[in-house]
């Protein structure tokens, strides 16, 4: 997990852009409606 995480840290460039993508697409696919409770805390947690 360390390794795998220790990549994504090298390749930022890639992986900020490729996590939007990937978020983006999620919510055009799957209901997300309950992620709108998780704003607020997951912002205080960043």
């Amino acid at each position: 997990m360390l390794a795998l995480l220790m990549k994504i840290n090298k390749n930022l460039i890639l992986a900020i852009p490729m996590a939007m993508v990937l978020g983006f697409g999620f919510g055009l696919l799957a209901p997300v409606g309950w992620l709108k409770s998780l704003i607020v805390p997951l912002t205080f947690l960043m």
